[in-house]
């Protein structure tokens, strides 16, 4: 992990999967992904994907009020809401991360 400090933290972490070695991103290599590789795809039916990397992601269903939820018991209490420009992701410990509308 590369990790850099200041007035924010951030932090670049490589993950590796041999049991997805024909999946990844090719610019780290078979298998290989990392945690910037984060992006949205809008299904334009009600559902959004979220990409938490090359390889990890979790489907969101728009409910009634406008708010995108999932079912998945590890991210339930995530939420993403459409904003002017693009999407807002909201985690159970209030950190967010805006998207453009192209994800």
């Amino acid at each position: 992990m590369l990790s850099m400090f200041g007035s924010e933290e951030h932090h670049f972490t490589l993950h590796y999967n041999p049991l997805l070695f024909n999946e990844g991103t090719q610019v780290l290599g078979e298998a290989w992904t990392h945690n910037h590789a984060i992006r949205l795809e809008d299904k334009k039916d009600g559902r959004i994907t979220l990409w938490w990397n090359g390889i990890r992601f979790n489907e969101f269903v728009v409910g009634e009020d406008g708010v995108y939820r999932t079912q998945v018991a590890d991210n339930w209490q995530d939420r993403i809401v459409s904003t002017l420009d693009g999407y807002l992701l909201t985690l159970p410990d209030q950190s967010t991360y805006q998207f453009s509308l192209q994800g």
